[in-house]
């Protein structure tokens, strides 16, 4: 709630059934303790809220009441805040337990591309834009050879002669079929995931394998996107559904050695806390 930049505003106003009913809690409080801040960005956005590299947010609710925010150096001097004026210095990325991996690429692959394409050095760009015009040619060639084929213009001049018959605008113009698409960028950027095994492509399939290939995915744009002037925590739910212990354990080691930032994760599994120092684990009841 006090990180993440996808939670708008409007859901910061919580409903009466996000309140415990075993304990009839009137009011909710969440309190957040920063250390060890040296980051400047921080430093900046914060100002006069830290001290000694430390500090508190806190969000305090009640029932049919408005949310608050404050942060301040100590739970003494907190002042009020209008909103989480933070988020574009300090913000959270978070992985829920629905991971459904060709929604988050048809999502994220376009922005994971331009964001490649921006790092590109200048001869390496040269390179694939030459390459990208190979490829724009060999699509036309494919394309023309399509539609040379027999049984392809006869199954489509029917329906072209009763276009032009139809409307005046279609006299013109003729109904083709193409590979796909016929513009090499747009090609490159409606690209399908797939993976090679000895030497032939293989679809995608199996909950267990799309997991690993989501958190990868995830795991690289993270590490693209990395900025000196934000610090992000992150956060992922559950991350070895679908995977058998030994690619649960070597699922933990690989988060902990992707990530120099705060990372939390929720697991029921032992393979993944194994990795883990026990000062590093709560064990929720």
């Amino acid at each position: 709630m006090l990180f993440d930049k996808n939670i708008s505003d409007g859901e910061l106003e919580l409903n009466n059934s996000d309140y415990n009913v075993y304990t009839s809690a009137e009011n909710i409080e969440i309190i957040v303790c920063l250390g060890n801040i040296t980051e400047d960005c921080l430093k900046s956005v914060f100002a006069g809220a830290i001290e000694k590299e430390s500090m508190i947010i806190k969000y305090i609710n009640s029932k049919n009441g408005e949310y608050s925010i404050f942060s301040g150096p100590t739970e003494d001097l907190l002042e009020e805040k209008n909103t989480r004026f933070y988020l574009k210095r300090l913000n959270l990325e978070y992985v829920s337990t629905n991971r459904d991996l060709f929604s988050f690429m048809k999502r994220e692959r376009t922005k994971l591309l331009e964001i490649s394409k921006s790092l590109l050095k200048e001869e390496s760009a040269n390179e694939d834009k030459l390459s990208m015009e190979i490829i724009q040619s060999d699509l036309e060639n494919l394309n023309n050879s399509v539609d040379n084929l027999n049984y392809i213009k006869t199954s489509l001049k029917s329906v072209n002669d009763e276009l032009s018959n139809l409307s005046i605008h279609n006299e013109d113009q003729n109904v083709k079929f193409v590979t796909g698409n016929s513009d090499a960028g747009k090609l490159l950027d409606n690209l399908d995931l797939c993976y090679s095994a000895n030497g032939s492509r293989l679809t995608i399939g199996g909950d267990g394998r799309n997991n690993q290939i989501f958190l990868a995915t995830w795991i690289a744009k993270q590490k693209i996107q990395k900025t000196q002037e934000r610090v992000t925590l992150f956060v992922i739910e559950e991350p070895e559904a679908h995977l058998h212990p030994h690619q649960q354990r070597k699922l933990s080691k690989y988060l902990i050695e992707s990530f120099e930032e705060q990372l939390f994760i929720t697991t029921h599994s032992p393979q993944i806390a194994t990795e883990f120092r026990p000062s590093n684990i709560v064990r929720l009841l």
